[in-house]
């Protein structure tokens, strides 16, 4: 049987670890598609974990002991599997619309400054970070200077808990998908 391993990378977040401190790491959730279509999250791949360094471009592979098997219930939710699956579309919900007749109640000005309810924000989009919003004021008083999504961190999945078994220093060239039989 081929199936496809996936790695979804995300950032890890800095907990104090001596081992990763002035590292930029980012760590995998591993996932198996049992064909090119299947749903990327629906076969969590148990175990094992992939620590990206940033740094010097390094992977260490963490693995961890579990006796959690890899469910191979089929769970797509695109219309190609609705027959497969015996899935029936809900025909009970009618359209929504949204409108404001009366206008948006914010603005945007030319400057990317942004003003809504009381709120006062300059948006702006980095290559690295992605949307960032500065000088965040609320009815006159600042509440943030600067915000960015990188600077948030979401321990996604048990990453957290992988405990360092066996290192080996790949070189961060492999792609983010491989095909076993």
């Amino acid at each position: 049987m081929n199936f496809l391993i996936v790695f979804t990378v995300s950032g890890a977040g800095f907990y104090g670890d001596e081992h990763e401190k002035g590292k930029r790491i980012m760590k995998t959730l591993c996932f198996t598609r049992m064909e090119k279509y299947d749903h990327g999250y629906s076969h969590p791949l148990e175990g094992i974990c992939f620590v990206v360094n940033l740094n010097d471009l390094t992977v260490e592979i963490e693995e961890y002991e579990t006796d959690i098997p890899i469910p191979h219930v089929k769970r797509n939710y695109s219309p190609r599997y609705y027959k497969e699956q015996n899935i029936t579309v809900r025909k009970d919900v009618k359209p929504i619309e949204i409108i404001q007749p009366e206008g948006p109640s914010w603005t945007i000005s030319k400057d990317w400054e942004v003003e809504w309810i009381g709120w006062k924000f300059r948006v702006s989009f980095t290559q690295r970070e992605g949307l960032v919003l500065h000088n965040i004021h609320y009815r006159g008083k600042s509440v943030v200077y600067r915000a960015a999504i990188e600077e948030m961190v979401v321990p996604y999945g048990f990453v957290f808990i992988c405990i360092n078994v066996s290192v080996s220093n790949i070189m961060l060239k492999m792609p983010t998908s491989y095909c076993f039989s």
